[in-house]
């Protein structure tokens, strides 16, 4: 399997997911700071232009949250996306808020002018009060869905190392982390396996003894 990822992106909760599951796979690297998404090189590779794209045997999925759940079900004995029902009712539906809500509202944050593109006239400082306004919004309404132990959905789940993801993003689009405690405490679980040490050393979101390194652009 070959993973086009942006250091820190969306596309790193795929990346641990694929350590976490131990599934042999390769890197390449699309920096969207540097708006490598944009080129027609990898525009042949996902027409929509965005990370992450997971290509598998020479066909290519699209989209973070039906990448992790095909990942899950590559390794269902794991239970990261179980059968039952209501848990995995869960987990769809705390992914479609990060995807849906969440990160939209992130967009308009840190980079106000990919939101606007060639529009001329519209204010970056306004997108951003609203990015933040919808951003803390959604993120205080998980706050109040979630577990106060375990994780997301009780076990660990592809859920958990999304909501990681976002959750690291929250001081880039001006918030204290900790504002949202259980949110908090599930990220530094996440933030402490294995898996996700392995994939932020990849990534270069950490140096050699594990601490965090300022991104080298957003």
């Amino acid at each position: 399997m070959l993973l086009y990822y942006s250091p820190g992106a969306c596309s790193l909760a795929a990346h641990i997911v694929l350590e976490e599951l131990e599934l042999p796979h390769e890197l390449e690297r699309v920096h969207t700071g540097y708006d490598e998404h944009e080129t027609a090189a990898y525009r042949a590779v996902n027409p929509v232009g965005l990370v992450p794209t997971l290509e598998v045997e020479g066909r290519r999925l699209t989209e973070t949250t039906a990448i992790l759940r095909y990942l899950a079900r590559r390794a269902p004995e794991r239970g990261l996306y179980p059968n039952a029902p209501e848990t995995a009712a869960r987990i769809d539906e705390l992914m479609s808020r990060l995807s849906t809500l969440a990160h939209p509202a992130y967009r308009m944050v840190i980079r106000p002018d990919r939101v606007v593109k060639a529009v001329e006239g519209v204010p970056h400082d306004g997108i951003r009060a609203i990015g933040q306004r919808d951003f803390g919004a959604i993120f205080d309404h998980i706050e109040a869905s979630l577990p106060s132990e375990g994780f997301a959905a009780g076990d660990y789940s592809i859920a958990d190392p999304y909501l990681f993801v976002l959750w690291s993003w929250s001081r880039y689009a001006g918030f204290d982390s900790d504002r949202w405690a259980k949110m908090s405490r599930i990220a530094r679980d996440v933030g402490r396996r294995p898996a996700t040490r392995a994939a932020l050393r990849a990534e270069a979101l950490v140096d050699e003894s594990g601490r965090p390194t300022p991104p080298e652009r957003v």
